[in-house]
């Protein structure tokens, strides 16, 4: 039976990870009259979202596009984010933890909900709806289910993390929170904001680059740190001049967010806090870097000048170093697991890492229990490569390494299949060459397709099993 669990959850999505709907009618979410029609109708579905004002006090920024709920299913604008969806989180919460779905005002009080958002704003506007959605069913929590002392415990992945960390500190709700637990929060930022911002948004037949740009949210996702190589120093995005794309006013005012935490954590440090769990994906290629040249900007999987080498991957999105929350740089708290950002929150050793956090924070102390201890052995572990998309025609190639594995060319099985369900998985077992894995797919109808790496070793252990999701766009 699932223990009493007595605290309010909320559910944060990342960027493109709440449907957005004009009129009644998705404009972004999983549905072909969404996510696939974008793609293929060479992003014009996605031309009417560009953002052209950005109150982030205001509730409706007067273009009619409202957020509404989680999408639950896998969903990619290639190049940008990609996401397996939020489904596998929410039904395990709900039943590994005994939640109630709580709904709207005059229904059944409950201790479970999703914060849908608009992913294109500033982040402060979906803090605010945070606030506002805290500050109404907290109470109705607490009365219908007679535990005074509940609070609010945030589960948030990519972006919804910043938007936690806004609410927490800028708009004091630690006074509320008990735990924020993130997968893949860009606390420090990401590279692969700042190459789309210098070098454009085109994949294949989209080309999204000026609407993309306009998003607010896209500049809060800056790296914040010194990354940019241009020579004789390194520099921040926010002090960057003279490469296109580039707003280096916009740059600023997306640091001056991260800043603005910075103080208010500052301001509340000697307060009672609020525990922070974060999860960060390791092993997986990731931008680190950029270097300068004649005003182009390159992009690079290397770490910046300076830094240990140790630091030089990440989740395929997010580096590792840019998950842990600058004020957590030394306390070791994050919890490491090889999976790429777009499985991050929903992989199986995820899962149950956060089930049996919030467990023990409704109060199973193991402060009593006294024994010796041991760091683990280092595990072994699959850091895999693919593209957001191909052509339809062209073989889908998944590519990588395994790592910490006992044989040097582990058998590797790569699944692949419509993340609809709407046709039968594939099983193809990689070729080795040069110390890296590498499978080709043929043949897959245009689509959005689940991807799932395994291993198995000579002695028939395996290593957890890497997930992301691709597109094969038609031409």
């Amino acid at each position: 039976m699932a223990q009493d669990f007595k605290d309010l959850v909320v559910v944060l999505p990342g960027i493109t990870g709440s449907v957005l709907e004009r009129d009644g009618k998705q404009v972004w979410g999983f549905s072909a009259a969404a996510v696939w029609n974008t793609l293929t109708s060479r992003g014009r579905s996605l031309q009417e979202l560009e953002l052209t004002g950005d109150d982030p006090r205001a509730v409706d920024i007067g273009d009619g596009v409202t957020a509404t709920r989680l999408i639950h299913r896998a969903h990619s604008l290639p190049g940008l984010h990609k996401n397996v969806g939020y489904g596998p989180l929410v039904d395990a919460l709900s039943t590994k933890l005994g939640l109630t779905v709580g709904y709207g005002e005059g229904s059944q009080a409950g201790n479970l909900f999703e914060l849908p958002y608009d992913w294109r704003r500033d982040n402060r506007a979906a803090a605010y709806r945070l606030a506002e959605l805290v500050a109404t069913h907290l109470p109705r929590w607490r009365a219908a289910s007679g535990a005074d002392d509940a609070k609010v415990v945030l589960v948030a992945h990519s972006m919804g993390g910043m938007v936690s960390r806004y609410y927490l500190e800028a708009l004091e709700g630690w006074r509320n929170c008990r735990a924020l637990v993130t997968f893949g929060t860009p606390f420090r930022g990401a590279p692969n904001s700042l190459n789309f911002l210098a070098n454009g948004y085109k994949n294949m037949l989209l080309d999204l680059t000026e609407v993309m740009r306009s998003y607010t949210s896209i500049y809060q996702l800056l790296p914040r740190y010194e990354c940019i190589d241009l020579g004789d120093r390194l520099v921040r995005p926010s002090e960057l001049e003279g490469v296109a794309g580039l707003d280096t006013q916009r740059a600023v005012a997306g640091r001056e967010f991260h800043l603005e935490i910075d103080r208010a954590i500052e301001a509340h440090r000697e307060m009672p806090g609020y525990l922070v769990e974060p999860i960060a994906g390791m092993g997986q290629p990731t931008l680190q870097s950029a270097s300068v040249v004649d005003g182009v900007l390159t992009c690079s999987m290397d770490v910046p000048r300076g830094w240990d080498a140790v630091h030089g991957d990440g989740d395929g999105t997010v580096p590792r170093v840019s998950a842990t929350p600058i004020e957590l740089s030394d306390d070791h708290r994050e919890t490491f697991i090889p999976q790429r950002h777009s499985a991050l929150q929903v992989g199986p050793r995820t899962i149950d890492q956060v089930v049996r956090k919030l467990q023990q924070m409704q109060g199973c102390s193991i402060g009593v229990i006294r024994g010796p201890g041991s760091g683990p052995p280092a595990a072994p572990h699959l850091s895999v490569d693919l593209d957001d998309a191909y052509a339809a025609g062209e073989p889908v190639e998944i590519r990588g390494t395994a790592v910490n594995h006992v044989d040097s060319s582990p058998t590797i099985t790569v699944t692949i299949g419509p993340s609809r369900g709407d046709g039968p998985d594939q099983q193809h077992v990689a070729r080795w060459q040069g110390g890296r894995f590498s499978v080709e797919v043929e043949g897959l109808s245009p689509g959005c397709y689940d991807v799932t790496v395994s291993s198995v070793d000579l002695l028939g252990n395996p290593a957890p099993a890497v997930q992301d999701i691709v597109d094969v766009v038609a031409s």
